[in-house]
């Protein structure tokens, strides 16, 4: 009975359109540093008593959508959407969405991986960010992550997010 008076489902639209000249810029290694959404998010009430930036981060990507923090081993994705939505509930939502289009990538080329070799989703709660990537090497990996993760990926996870009627599988 419920089902039937849900409205349709309707996959969400990509929440933006990754420009090309900024994901270059990020496969070149080349931080912008610490921009307008950068600011915004240090500003915020809980981010001070957290503390997530005492000291400002030392590589910061900035795009048009949000920004990366980038660490020795990976990066730290921050949407200005989720933290001006609140993050409760968020972190598992990421999560299940990097299972989602990881899953879907993997069956529309079968007997590839999806996920280059020694790259990790973490929840971004440690960091207070939307979503935490690790990588054994790094630099190695840096091309698909802007490529493919941040210019394709990124943008219809942070939708499925963002919509509350959207359900992820309950089952991984």
């Amino acid at each position: 009975m419920l089902n039937r008076a849900r409205p349709a489902w309707i996959e969400p639209a990509p929440l933006f359109t990754a420009d090309a000249q900024q994901i270059a810029r990020f496969v070149a290694g080349q931080p912008t540093g610490p921009g307008p959404l950068v600011a915004e998010f240090c500003e915020r009430r809980d981010v001070r008593e957290i503390g997530v930036f005492d000291e400002p981060p030392p590589l910061v990507h900035e795009f048009t959508w949000g920004f990366l923090t980038e660490s020795q081993d990976g990066w730290s994705i921050y949407l200005p959407e989720v933290w001006r939505a609140g993050s409760v509930g968020s972190f598992e939502r990421f999560l299940s969405a990097w299972q989602l289009e990881t899953q879907a990538r993997s069956e529309a080329a079968p007997g590839a991986s999806s996920v280059p070799a020694g790259l990790t989703a973490e929840p971004g709660i440690g960091g207070f960010c939307c979503l935490m990537l690790q990588a054994d090497d790094k630099e190695a990996l840096r091309r698909w992550v802007g490529e493919v993760f941040l210019a394709h990926m990124l943008p219809t996870m942070a939708a499925r997010v963002l919509d509350p009627n959207y359900d992820f599988p309950d089952a991984w």
